[in-house]
């Protein structure tokens, strides 16, 4: 006998797994980062995202790291990296950089 599961999925595409219950999906959906209310850098036009690295040859085994660079293009680094500090889900570091939220100078992106 078949047994039918509903799953809910982010309106935004993000690309979160699929939530059990409705409640779920809305709590999320408040917090995430491609929903154009919360104003964040990875609906913003002026969003600069990069991928970055550097090899270490002076290393035993010459390993490589990796990282991304987000950035503004309207504004400066340093003010940037003031508006970053601001945001209070910075918990630990990783590989992607969080985008800003609630930014004044939030343009969307087309």
């Amino acid at each position: 006998m078949p047994i039918e599961i509903i799953k809910y999925l982010c309106q935004f595409k993000c690309g979160t797994k699929a939530k059990s219950t409705l409640s779920q999906i809305i709590l999320h959906e408040k917090l995430c980062f491609k929903n154009p209310e919360r104003k964040a850098c990875t609906t913003c036009k002026h969003e600069v995202y990069e991928y970055d690295g550097c090899d270490h040859p002076e290393l035993a085994g010459a390993p490589s790291e990796s990282w991304m660079n987000r950035s503004c293009k309207k504004i400066n680094h340093d003010e940037f990296e003031k508006l970053w500090a601001a945001c209070d889900f910075h918990s630990k570091p990783k590989f992607h950089i969080q985008p800003v939220v609630n930014c004044q100078y939030h343009e969307l992106k087309k």
